[in-house]
């Protein structure tokens, strides 16, 4: 009975932390686009985009900038590099207040295409949860 119980507590631990890693700030180009932002911003090292799920790397945060709101919280943007076989490709700004994240710029860097992210709080995606 006792090794029932240990199996049984191991496996919930597990699906847990499994569940934990699928909470995300999902923000939407408004057309097709959506960006996954990992809870744990803003210790992140890759953001995702649905529905391919492939994880793509991120830089440290190479820039950092205050912005005053008249609010409680300051906003901050975080400026971090894009990775793709080892070459920065483009550049994420994150613009959050806390640790909730609003919105995101990209841009490509060899197009020079930007594209704007906006938090989306209706969105249901299977399998994320958009916080």
């Amino acid at each position: 009975m006792t090794v029932k119980y240990i199996f049984l507590s191991m496996a919930f631990l597990l699906s847990i932390h499994t569940y934990a890693d699928d909470d995300f700030f999902c923000l939407s180009d408004g057309v097709k686009t959506i960006l996954l932002v990992s809870a744990k911003y803003p210790n992140i090292d890759e953001i995702k985009y649905y529905p391919y799920l492939k994880s793509i790397k991120i830089s440290n945060v190479i820039k950092t900038k205050y912005g005053d709101n008249g609010g409680e919280k300051p906003e901050i943007y975080y400026t971090m590099n894009e990775i793709v076989k080892n070459k920065i490709t483009g550049r994420y700004t994150f613009m959050s207040q806390g640790y909730l994240v609003y919105s995101v710029t990209y841009i490509n860097l060899k197009s020079k295409k930007i594209t704007d992210f906006y938090r989306k709080y209706d969105l249901k995606i299977n399998g994320v949860n958009c916080l």
